[in-house]
């Protein structure tokens, strides 16, 4: 069900792991259109910044995806998706408090940075952060589960992925 994912050097796995990224961010995507995340501020993010949001969302979980995959071997011997899982969320909380950081004392205009510190603000920095953990444990997942089936059927699910993402963005 689950395939090692953890072995940095092993660049086939990087096809599943975007596609495990980015299905990840289509789920919160389906989550806030039939309105399982009741924050408007995410709305109004998907909304406005449409595909810049996406690659932004997805280009931070696969930072955070590849530094694991770089960690992983010194810390663990052999795979255990539940030991990868959980160092990808130590990451992702490091990641996440250097972004609230960052956000908070921008002093540059910067519209994502704007945006991003009244949509922490409107939820809070706990919710902020464990919706982080959420998507980057669906990420691990779904990139595991990808691993385990072929390129080809890759290939297929990241132009599926990408067609539907056009269909989703306009229902936020």
């Amino acid at each position: 069900m689950f395939s090692d994912i953890s072995n940095v050097e092993n660049i086939d796995n990087y096809l599943p792991i975007l596609n495990g990224c980015i299905n990840a961010e289509l789920t919160i995507i389906f989550l806030c259109v039939y309105e399982f995340f009741v924050s408007q501020k995410l709305r109004i993010w998907y909304k406005t910044f449409q595909l810049t949001a996406l690659v932004f969302d997805i280009s931070a979980m696969l930072l955070i995806l590849i530094l694991t995959r770089y960690l992983y071997k010194f810390i663990f011997g052999t795979f255990h998706i539940f030991y990868f899982i959980g160092l990808a969320i130590i990451l992702q909380i490091l990641y996440t408090c250097f972004f609230a950081l960052l956000v908070n004392h921008y002093w540059l205009k910067n519209d994502i940075f704007s945006f991003q510190k009244k949509y922490i603000a409107e939820i809070g920095f706990g919710k902020f952060l464990l919706y982080s953990v959420f998507v980057m444990v669906l990420a691990c997942l779904m990139s595991s589960y990808y691993s385990t089936t072929s390129t080809n059927s890759n290939i297929i699910n990241l132009i599926l992925s990408i067609y539907f993402y056009s269909f989703m963005i306009n229902e936020v």
